[in-house]
Formats: structure tokens, sequence, C-alpha cells
């Protein structure tokens, strides 16, 4: 039971460091490393007393890419040979090897047409569904998303809920400008400014709430600081 081991101290000299033994049995401990052939995030490093056996890891790697698929835990960097964690006992610091294969299921790549944040390219099975992003935002607010589409020219748009993916495919993100103009409100140095509006050009702002302050009186909202209008 690897729970049951403890090393805090040296065996030999009682000193508070660990020498690598079990300070109950004196059992020799080893570590246990992951490596992912390049690819995905290692497994945290297990200790593993002698004659013990390694934990396989809950979850499996995922290839942030896409473009590989985990295909098992191996003894060998040319991942020939699976390891056995029910059966293979710890006997000297052992590294496990990733396996992956290609993933040749179709892709799905989102093209962001210059604005907002990237979104991953997916995999999904032949004629599978995919699920629609959420609506990605221009960073700079000068463009409006106005949807996903299947050419680059934005003129079909791309049917989520009945387009089952049979190839790689690419769907691209509408924008348009911004034409909206923006009212901010200078409150001189009294009270709370209220929010910032975004205006269709040409309509009008809507009227905030007047800003309280002790002791004076709100007169209005005027363009220019000098007040005459």
């Amino acid at each position: 039971d690897e729970g049951a081991h403890i090393d805090v101290i040296n065996n030999s000299t009682q000193a508070s460091e660990s020498d690598g033994k079990c300070d109950v049995c004196g059992l020799e401990n080893y570590t246990l490393s992951f490596d992912m052939n390049g690819y995905g995030t290692a497994p945290e490093t297990q200790t593993v007393y002698k004659g013990g056996k390694a934990v396989k890891p809950a979850t499996d790697p995922v290839d942030d890419t896409a473009e590989y698929i985990f295909d098992g835990w191996c003894t060998d960097v040319e991942c020939e040979i699976p390891f056995d964690f029910d059966n293979t006992e710890i006997t000297a610091d052992t590294v496990i090897y990733a396996k992956w294969v290609e993933d040749t299921r179709p892709s799905v790549t989102f093209d962001m047409g210059g604005h907002g944040t990237a979104i991953a390219k997916i995999r999904v099975e032949v004629g599978g569904k995919i699920t629609k992003p959420e609506d990605p935002e221009d960073s700079n607010a000068h463009w409006i998303f106005e949807g996903w589409f299947v050419d680059e020219g934005c003129e079909t748009e791309f049917d989520f809920e009945n387009t089952g993916i049979v190839t790689d495919t690419v769907i691209y993100a509408k924008w348009s400008y911004d034409r909206r103009v923006y009212v901010t409100f200078n409150t001189m140095g009294y009270g709370t400014a209220p929010e910032m509006q975004k205006v269709e050009y040409g309509m009008c702002a809507t009227e905030p709430e007047a800003p309280a302050v002790n002791g004076l009186n709100f007169a209005g909202w005027y363009l220019e600081p000098s007040f005459n209008e």
C-alpha cells in the first residue's frame, strides 16, 4: 500500500531530510514520470516504493492542436510495448511514454476574419454536428459580429443544427463596422459619472439619472464645459 509509506527523515542519521527510503520499512522509493512525446500535458510525477505499482492517470491527455489522439501509455519511447499498470512492479526510476496516433476525423476550423479571440480547432466523427460557439467580440469594440458563414465572402450562413461534418471544414466569422458613436458623461469632479452609452449614428442618447451631490443642485447636461449649450 503506497499510502502506508513515508519518507521524511534520513534512515541512517535520523536527520530531517528524505533519503529515498521508507522511514517505517526501509524500502527504497522511485520516481515514476510521464513523457508526453511532444503533445498534451503530463500527469503529476509519482513516487512509488520498491515493488509497488504505478497508478494509471484518471484521465487521458488531450492534444491541444487536435492533430493526434492519445493511444495509451507505453514502456518504450517508440511506443511499441504497452505499460501494464496492474501487474508491473516498480524497481527503479521509471519513465512511461504517451503514444499518439494521427487524428483522421474531419476537422472544423474557425476563421475569425481578423477580429475577436481565436477558437481552437475541433474534431468530430464523420457526419457529426458541432455546437455553435459563443459569439466572439472585437477587442477594439470597432466591429460587430454578425454570424458564422460557410464561405469566405460571408454570404451563406452556416447551419449548426442541420449540417453534418464529413470533411475538413472552415467556418467564417462575419463582421460589420460599428458605426455607433460613444457618449460619455463628465460630472466635472462631482458625484458618480453615468455609464458610457453607444448610440446609433443620428439617434439620441438616453438621459441618465442626475448625479447626486450633497449641498449642490444638478443643473443639467451640456455639450461644452462653458455650459452655454
